[in-house]
């Protein structure tokens, strides 16, 4: 084996792209120093054997010790979550927001019916892959649920601070509820581009005031604008004990049953759009709201979105957003050109959304005159360069 380009580094050690030869095989390679105190990477490679061949973790190929480094080689995958959520404009929609909860939860389902509870949830550990299916990684601070007590205090917190559950503030030990609950602070931090207590381009918050804005009479405030699928699927994994079971099914039903009831499946944003120059604001953004027990609409699920399409002038999933992108207008002469200016749609995920609300309102069905109604046209922003 070769190794090759520096992917990344952390407090464990270095990541770097390798090459297995014959078959020129793709791999990163970690690395860790054994003068380091804490040695993490016999532990996680111990995990990845346990977790071999499941659904959204990376195969382990090889684990072996040098005269200085823990060598562990597993699959090479692409970018994290972090890096997707930066190329979209900070923002995720909430369909891909959606089909996130949808995924991940099964790969934590898979995890957790191993025996094993992640805990350091967060998007930086979330990699996809070239089909983009994603991927969770860095299992050095999991831990086998029996290993301790679920009840004994400790001191410090396990995880990422902004993303750890409340009982982690409190130095419970870590449940199955506590990955999930953290999983669903990372996905809305995902979707609203910040956290009430949490904003990288903000200064930091102290432990104390993080713990008191995860309370439970402040979750109305973090769930608001979001789709409502997101706030039960939190007060449900809130309501679990320290040693109960999630049901995994019934927390993926919701999320699973709005994706379905769009007509084809849905690609994630940054596959509509590599660049990240622009958010998808098709009329399905806000069906999936309006599809979340908001209303009940007389014509089927496909039936009504063919409606909406029809009357809003607004393209099919699968189709081009080119006027969405861009107001049709005449394209600038040479001399215009040289202030640079552009015209574009703000990156605003709720503006297809304020195009729905004109036409269904919350617990009414979709009539025919509604649906008729001429949509105002969308804002447009005019940028300065």
């Amino acid at each position: 084996m070769t190794l090759g380009a520096l992917l990344g580094q952390g407090s464990f050690g270095l990541v770097r792209r390798g090459v297995i030869s014959p078959g020129n095989l793709q791999v990163a390679v970690k690395l860790e120093s054994l003068a380091k105190r804490h040695r993490y990477l016999p532990h996680e490679a111990q995990i990845l054997g346990d977790l071999k061949d499941l659904r959204g973790v990376p195969k382990l190929h090889a684990f072996t010790t040098s005269e200085d480094y823990n060598v562990l080689v597993m699959d090479l995958l692409g970018e994290s979550l972090n890096e997707k959520f930066k190329k979209c404009g900070r923002s995720l929609s909430h369909l891909t927001t959606l089909r996130l909860f949808d995924e991940l939860l099964e790969v934590l389902e898979g995890i957790h019916q191993h025996g094993y509870i992640h805990r350091d949830i967060k998007p930086h550990n979330f990699l996809t892959s070239a089909c983009d299916k994603v991927y969770i990684i860095d299992f050095g601070l999991s831990k086998k649920r029996s290993e301790a007590a679920v009840h004994r205090h400790r001191r410090g917190i396990v995880g990422t601070l902004p993303f750890v559950s409340l009982n982690m503030h409190f130095g419970l030990q870590a449940a199955p509820r506590d990955d999930l609950e953290a999983l669903a602070f990372m996905l809305i931090y995902l979707a609203k581009g910040a956290l009430p207590w949490y904003d990288p381009r903000k200064k930091r918050m102290q432990e104390t005031e993080i713990r008191t804005l995860k309370q439970d009479d402040h979750m109305t405030e973090l769930c608001s604008g979001l789709p409502s699928e997101i706030s039960r699927y939190l007060l449900q994994v809130r309501s679990l004990g320290s040693e109960d079971t999630p049901d995994y099914s019934a927390l993926r039903q919701p999320f699973h049953t709005a994706l379905k009831a769009l007509a084809s499946p849905q690609p994630f944003d940054w596959q509509v759009d590599p660049s990240g120059l622009q958010k998808r604001l098709t009329v399905e953004h806000g069906l999936v709201r309006l599809h979340s027990n908001q209303y009940t609409p007389q014509a089927s699920g496909s039936e009504h979105l063919s409606q909406l399409r029809e009357t809003q002038e607004l393209p099919n999933a699968c189709s081009g957003i080119a006027h969405l992108r861009r107001r049709s207008v005449e394209r600038p002469s040479e001399s215009t050109r040289t202030s640079r200016m552009r015209y574009e749609v703000p990156q605003d995920s709720g503006i297809a959304e304020d195009l729905l609300r004109d036409y269904l309102r919350p617990g009414e069905a979709a009539s025919k005159a509604r649906l008729e109604r001429k949509p105002s046209p969308a804002p447009h922003f005019c940028v300065l360069f």
